[in-house]
Protein backbone atom coordinates (compact mmCIF):
# COMPACT_ATOMS: atom_id res chain seq x y z
CA UNK A 1 0.00 0.00 0.00
CA UNK A 2 1.24 3.78 -0.86
CA UNK A 3 1.41 6.08 2.20
CA UNK A 4 1.71 9.94 2.33
CA UNK A 5 4.79 8.99 4.87
CA UNK A 6 8.28 7.62 3.76
CA UNK A 7 10.93 6.05 6.24
CA UNK A 8 14.52 5.54 5.36
CA UNK A 9 15.99 2.24 5.47
CA UNK A 10 19.54 4.32 7.08
CA UNK A 11 19.49 4.61 10.73
CA UNK A 12 17.78 7.21 11.70
CA UNK A 13 18.52 10.44 13.93
CA UNK A 14 16.67 11.66 17.18
CA UNK A 15 14.42 13.54 14.66
CA UNK A 16 13.09 11.34 13.00
CA UNK A 17 11.87 9.38 16.61
CA UNK A 18 8.20 8.90 16.94
CA UNK A 19 8.02 10.64 20.16
CA UNK A 20 8.80 14.21 18.03
CA UNK A 21 7.58 15.84 14.88
CA UNK A 22 9.14 15.91 12.25
CA UNK A 23 10.61 18.51 10.42
CA UNK A 24 8.98 19.65 6.84
CA UNK A 25 11.15 21.85 4.48
CA UNK A 26 10.90 23.15 1.49
CA UNK A 27 12.08 20.29 -0.76
CA UNK A 28 10.28 17.70 1.36
CA UNK A 29 6.94 19.58 -0.08
CA UNK A 30 8.63 19.78 -3.26
CA UNK A 31 8.57 16.02 -3.40
CA UNK A 32 5.35 14.89 -2.15
CA UNK A 33 3.64 18.08 -4.01
CA UNK A 34 1.46 16.73 -7.12
CA UNK A 35 1.70 18.25 -10.23
CA UNK A 36 -1.38 19.95 -11.39
CA UNK A 37 -2.01 21.56 -14.53
CA UNK A 38 -3.60 25.02 -14.64
CA UNK A 39 -7.13 25.37 -16.77
CA UNK A 40 -9.40 28.20 -17.55
CA UNK A 41 -12.58 27.70 -16.56
CA UNK A 42 -13.88 27.57 -19.60
CA UNK A 43 -11.33 24.49 -21.11
CA UNK A 44 -11.88 22.37 -17.83
CA UNK A 45 -15.69 22.49 -17.80
CA UNK A 46 -15.75 21.52 -21.93
CA UNK A 47 -13.18 18.67 -20.88
CA UNK A 48 -15.12 17.28 -18.13
CA UNK A 49 -18.66 17.81 -20.67
CA UNK A 50 -16.21 15.78 -23.20
CA UNK A 51 -15.67 13.02 -20.13
CA UNK A 52 -19.07 12.75 -19.39
CA UNK A 53 -20.46 12.48 -22.55
CA UNK A 54 -18.25 9.62 -23.08
CA UNK A 55 -19.87 7.42 -20.14
CA UNK A 56 -22.79 5.19 -20.81
CA UNK A 57 -23.93 3.46 -17.90
CA UNK A 58 -27.40 2.36 -18.12
CA UNK A 59 -30.61 4.37 -16.94
CA UNK A 60 -27.86 7.47 -16.50
CA UNK A 61 -29.53 10.25 -15.43
CA UNK A 62 -28.35 14.44 -14.96
CA UNK A 63 -30.25 14.44 -11.90
CA UNK A 64 -28.03 11.42 -11.26
CA UNK A 65 -24.43 13.63 -11.30
CA UNK A 66 -23.19 14.96 -7.95
CA UNK A 67 -20.33 17.11 -7.07
CA UNK A 68 -18.14 14.63 -5.81
CA UNK A 69 -18.18 13.12 -9.45
CA UNK A 70 -17.50 15.88 -10.93
CA UNK A 71 -14.67 16.61 -8.50
CA UNK A 72 -13.15 13.01 -9.87
CA UNK A 73 -13.05 13.70 -13.20
CA UNK A 74 -11.50 17.06 -13.02
CA UNK A 75 -9.01 16.52 -10.42
CA UNK A 76 -8.28 13.29 -13.37
CA UNK A 77 -7.84 15.50 -15.84
CA UNK A 78 -5.76 18.16 -13.88
CA UNK A 79 -3.63 15.93 -12.23
CA UNK A 80 -1.27 14.07 -15.02
CA UNK A 81 -0.31 11.02 -12.78
CA UNK A 82 -3.71 10.20 -12.18
CA UNK A 83 -3.97 7.10 -14.03
CA UNK A 84 -7.51 5.85 -13.98
CA UNK A 85 -11.12 7.05 -13.73
CA UNK A 86 -14.04 4.71 -12.81
CA UNK A 87 -17.07 5.83 -12.99
CA UNK A 88 -20.49 3.47 -11.25
CA UNK A 89 -23.42 3.18 -9.16
CA UNK A 90 -23.17 1.61 -6.49
CA UNK A 91 -25.93 3.31 -4.29
CA UNK A 92 -25.84 6.52 -6.13
CA UNK A 93 -23.31 7.63 -8.76
CA UNK A 94 -19.47 7.35 -7.72
CA UNK A 95 -16.36 8.55 -9.35
CA UNK A 96 -12.72 7.39 -8.09
CA UNK A 97 -9.32 7.21 -8.89
CA UNK A 98 -9.24 3.53 -8.67
CA UNK A 99 -11.25 0.30 -9.76
CA UNK A 100 -14.46 -0.29 -7.07
CA UNK A 101 -13.30 -3.06 -4.66
CA UNK A 102 -16.74 -4.44 -4.84
CA UNK A 103 -18.64 -6.38 -7.19
CA UNK A 104 -20.55 -3.43 -9.70
CA UNK A 105 -22.75 -4.37 -12.24
CA UNK A 106 -21.91 -2.06 -14.70
CA UNK A 107 -18.53 0.64 -14.92
CA UNK A 108 -17.18 3.40 -17.14
CA UNK A 109 -13.88 3.61 -16.85
CA UNK A 110 -10.70 5.77 -18.33
CA UNK A 111 -7.35 5.08 -18.55
CA UNK A 112 -4.54 7.98 -19.14
CA UNK A 113 -1.90 6.26 -22.09
CA UNK A 114 0.88 8.17 -20.62
CA UNK A 115 0.94 11.69 -18.41
CA UNK A 116 -0.28 13.39 -20.85
CA UNK A 117 -1.88 17.00 -20.54
CA UNK A 118 -5.11 17.13 -21.50
CA UNK A 119 -6.19 19.89 -24.52
CA UNK A 120 -9.68 19.89 -26.37
CA UNK A 121 -7.59 18.12 -29.01
CA UNK A 122 -5.25 14.95 -28.02
CA UNK A 123 -7.97 14.11 -25.73
CA UNK A 124 -9.51 11.41 -27.73
CA UNK A 125 -6.22 10.58 -28.52
CA UNK A 126 -4.42 10.03 -25.12
CA UNK A 127 -7.31 8.17 -23.08
CA UNK A 128 -8.47 4.47 -23.65
CA UNK A 129 -12.13 4.14 -22.13
CA UNK A 130 -15.20 1.64 -22.17
CA UNK A 131 -17.72 0.45 -20.46
CA UNK A 132 -17.87 -3.11 -19.08
CA UNK A 133 -21.32 -4.73 -17.34
CA UNK A 134 -22.13 -8.09 -16.59
CA UNK A 135 -21.88 -9.85 -19.60
CA UNK A 136 -19.05 -11.69 -18.66
CA UNK A 137 -17.49 -12.11 -22.63
CA UNK A 138 -18.51 -8.71 -23.71
CA UNK A 139 -16.66 -7.25 -20.82
CA UNK A 140 -13.40 -8.90 -21.03
CA UNK A 141 -13.50 -8.46 -24.97
CA UNK A 142 -13.47 -4.81 -24.20
CA UNK A 143 -11.00 -4.76 -21.42
CA UNK A 144 -8.80 -6.55 -23.30
CA UNK A 145 -9.27 -5.12 -26.95
CA UNK A 146 -9.35 -1.68 -25.50
CA UNK A 147 -7.47 -0.81 -22.78
CA UNK A 148 -4.87 -3.96 -22.00
CA UNK A 149 -4.25 -5.12 -25.68
CA UNK A 150 -2.90 -1.49 -27.20
CA UNK A 151 -0.72 -0.90 -23.57
CA UNK A 152 1.24 -4.15 -24.34
CA UNK A 153 1.43 -3.25 -28.30
CA UNK A 154 3.42 0.00 -27.21
CA UNK A 155 5.84 -1.67 -25.10
CA UNK A 156 9.25 -1.02 -26.11
CA UNK A 157 11.72 -2.44 -23.55
CA UNK A 158 10.62 -6.36 -24.23
CA UNK A 159 13.28 -8.50 -26.80
CA UNK A 160 11.66 -8.80 -29.98
CA UNK A 161 11.73 -12.40 -29.94
CA UNK A 162 9.43 -11.79 -26.64
CA UNK A 163 7.31 -9.41 -27.57
CA UNK A 164 6.52 -11.47 -31.09
CA UNK A 165 5.32 -14.36 -28.97
CA UNK A 166 3.97 -12.51 -26.69
CA UNK A 167 1.68 -10.20 -29.13
CA UNK A 168 0.91 -14.14 -31.40
CA UNK A 169 -0.64 -15.45 -28.43
CA UNK A 170 -2.56 -12.44 -27.31
CA UNK A 171 -3.76 -11.72 -31.48
CA UNK A 172 -5.13 -15.63 -31.02
CA UNK A 173 -6.74 -15.02 -27.83
CA UNK A 174 -9.03 -12.32 -29.12
CA UNK A 175 -9.90 -13.85 -32.11
CA UNK A 176 -11.21 -16.66 -30.61
CA UNK A 177 -13.11 -14.65 -27.68
CA UNK A 178 -14.25 -11.96 -30.52
CA UNK A 179 -15.79 -15.17 -32.17
CA UNK A 180 -17.45 -16.63 -28.96
CA UNK A 181 -18.41 -13.82 -28.18
CA UNK A 182 -20.74 -13.10 -31.27
CA UNK A 183 -21.39 -16.38 -32.30
CA UNK A 184 -23.67 -16.93 -29.55
CA UNK A 185 -25.80 -14.32 -31.14
CA UNK A 186 -26.12 -15.81 -34.33
CA UNK A 187 -23.47 -13.44 -35.63
CA UNK A 188 -20.06 -14.31 -37.89
CA UNK A 189 -17.97 -10.62 -36.53
CA UNK A 190 -14.05 -10.81 -37.22
CA UNK A 191 -11.46 -10.06 -34.61
CA UNK A 192 -9.69 -6.49 -35.73
CA UNK A 193 -6.29 -5.79 -34.34
CA UNK A 194 -5.32 -2.66 -33.28
CA UNK A 195 -1.67 -2.91 -33.38
CA UNK A 196 0.48 -0.88 -35.50
CA UNK A 197 -3.19 1.65 -35.98
CA UNK A 198 -0.43 4.33 -35.84
CA UNK A 199 2.24 3.40 -37.86
CA UNK A 200 3.06 4.79 -41.12
CA UNK A 201 2.35 1.87 -44.04
CA UNK A 202 5.96 2.03 -44.77
CA UNK A 203 6.97 1.34 -41.60
CA UNK A 204 4.84 -1.45 -41.31
CA UNK A 205 5.53 -2.80 -44.04
CA UNK A 206 9.12 -3.42 -43.05
CA UNK A 207 8.40 -5.21 -39.78
CA UNK A 208 8.42 -8.70 -40.50
CA UNK A 209 7.07 -10.10 -37.34
CA UNK A 210 3.94 -7.59 -37.96
CA UNK A 211 3.12 -8.37 -40.79
CA UNK A 212 3.45 -12.59 -40.17
CA UNK A 213 1.29 -11.53 -37.45
CA UNK A 214 -1.57 -9.83 -39.92
CA UNK A 215 -1.44 -12.85 -41.85
CA UNK A 216 -2.37 -15.42 -39.39
CA UNK A 217 -5.44 -12.83 -38.58
CA UNK A 218 -6.32 -13.31 -42.20
CA UNK A 219 -5.82 -16.80 -42.07
CA UNK A 220 -8.69 -16.61 -39.28
CA UNK A 221 -11.14 -14.55 -41.36
CA UNK A 222 -10.38 -16.78 -44.29
CA UNK A 223 -12.05 -19.49 -42.07
CA UNK A 224 -14.65 -17.70 -40.67
CA UNK A 225 -15.79 -16.77 -43.96
CA UNK A 226 -15.90 -20.14 -44.75
CA UNK A 227 -17.96 -21.50 -41.86
CA UNK A 228 -20.76 -18.81 -42.75
CA UNK A 229 -21.00 -19.67 -46.48
CA UNK A 230 -21.84 -23.00 -45.34
CA UNK A 231 -24.26 -22.42 -43.14
CA UNK A 232 -27.23 -23.59 -45.18
CA UNK A 233 -25.39 -27.23 -45.11
CA UNK A 234 -25.81 -27.28 -41.38
CA UNK A 235 -29.43 -26.96 -41.26
CA UNK A 236 -31.25 -30.30 -42.01
CA UNK A 237 -34.32 -30.27 -44.52
CA UNK A 238 -37.01 -30.81 -42.03
CA UNK A 239 -36.56 -27.23 -40.44
CA UNK A 240 -37.67 -25.68 -43.37
CA UNK A 241 -41.40 -26.93 -43.05
CA UNK A 242 -42.82 -24.33 -45.13
CA UNK A 243 -42.21 -21.59 -47.26
CA UNK A 244 -42.58 -19.30 -44.55
CA UNK A 245 -39.84 -20.98 -43.03
CA UNK A 246 -37.62 -20.87 -46.20
CA UNK A 247 -38.44 -17.04 -46.72
CA UNK A 248 -37.02 -16.31 -43.03
CA UNK A 249 -33.96 -18.61 -43.90
CA UNK A 250 -33.18 -16.60 -46.92
CA UNK A 251 -33.89 -13.34 -45.38
CA UNK A 252 -31.70 -14.36 -42.69
CA UNK A 253 -28.98 -15.37 -44.85
CA UNK A 254 -28.69 -12.07 -46.57
CA UNK A 255 -28.65 -10.64 -43.58
CA UNK A 256 -26.03 -12.56 -42.17
CA UNK A 257 -23.50 -12.06 -45.44
CA UNK A 258 -24.39 -8.44 -45.77
CA UNK A 259 -22.54 -8.36 -42.87
CA UNK A 260 -19.64 -9.76 -43.33
CA UNK A 261 -19.45 -8.16 -47.17
CA UNK A 262 -19.96 -4.81 -45.12
CA UNK A 263 -16.70 -5.64 -42.59
CA UNK A 264 -14.79 -7.17 -45.89
CA UNK A 265 -15.35 -4.03 -48.07
CA UNK A 266 -14.73 -1.11 -44.89
CA UNK A 267 -12.68 -2.26 -41.81
CA UNK A 268 -10.37 -4.30 -43.60
CA UNK A 269 -8.98 -2.03 -45.83
CA UNK A 270 -7.78 0.79 -43.19
CA UNK A 271 -5.75 -1.72 -41.91
CA UNK A 272 -4.03 -3.22 -45.87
Amino acid sequence: MITGRNYLDAESSDEDSPGKPRRVTDETLQVSAKPRVSYSTDELEALTNYIKGLITLRDLQPSDWNKSVITAIQEFIQYPDERILSIYDCGGLIGSSNFPTVPVHELTYFVRTNDEIFTSKNLPDTILFGTSNSNVESTISQLMETMLAPSFFIITRWPESVKADFCNMLHDYLCHLTDLRYKMHGLTVMYLPLEGNKLHYKDASTNQEFVKRLEKIVVQWTRQIKLALVDQQQLTNYELLTLYDEYDFWIYRCKYLSEIFFFSSSKITIIC
